[in-house]
């Protein structure tokens, strides 16, 4: 990724711009990035890289400029399926409500390939209702019941997401004591039926 600031005229506020590498390989990260960043990021964004002398890909270019006339854009490439979801290793890190290893409300994942980290995602839990948020855990990640509140449990984002490329990749914890725990418990709890060999 490479930052770059707008020119701030007179009353106008300054405006942090940033976006993946325009010479990038990795088609996925870039069309997704596309997909994902508005119109009025994704102009200037196009207008300063060049400027500053990247080379963007006739394809992204085009991409860009369909996003920019339509307003939409979708990613030709699948997750994970455009790596054919074969990963070096997939790193893992937790967030929780609350010290319970069940509390998990949100895992973030790295995926490296080719000793590269080709694709980084998030996602929210919503934990058990019993597992209650305590304001030194929010203080310290910033997620709340508020942001986690609609979105899915563990379970459901197990079948949903992550099963596609957890169950196949070799996993790395941020903090294997912690984080493990969690992934085990949450597999091991009555409303989770996974099986991890």
């Amino acid at each position: 990724m490479f930052n770059f600031f707008k020119p701030k005229p007179k009353n106008q506020i300054e405006m942090e711009v940033s976006g993946i590498n325009p010479e990038t390989n990795n088609e996925f990260l870039f069309y997704n990035f596309i997909e994902n960043t508005p119109n009025y990021i994704l102009e200037p964004w196009l207008k300063k890289a060049k400027q500053v002398g990247y080379k963007v890909k006739p394809q992204y270019e085009q991409a860009i400029l369909q996003k920019l006339k339509f307003n939409q854009f979708k990613n030709p490439h699948t997750f994970p399926e455009y790596f054919e979801n074969k990963f070096d290793f997939i790193a893992i890190d937790f967030e929780t409500a609350n010290n319970s290893r069940l509390s998990a409300c949100a895992i973030g994942l790295c995926f490296v390939k080719n000793d590269t980290i080709v694709y980084s995602t998030k996602h929210y839990i919503n934990p058990p209702k019993s597992e209650k948020f305590l304001k030194t855990h929010t203080s310290i990640h910033g997620i709340s019941y508020e942001d986690v509140e609609f979105s899915l449990n563990f379970q459901e984002l197990w079948e949903d997401e992550l099963s596609k490329y957890l169950s196949s990749n070799l996993l790395i914890f941020h903090n294997a004591s912690m984080d493990l725990s969690v992934l085990k418990n949450l597999s091991d709890s009555p409303q989770t039926h996974l099986i991890f060999l």
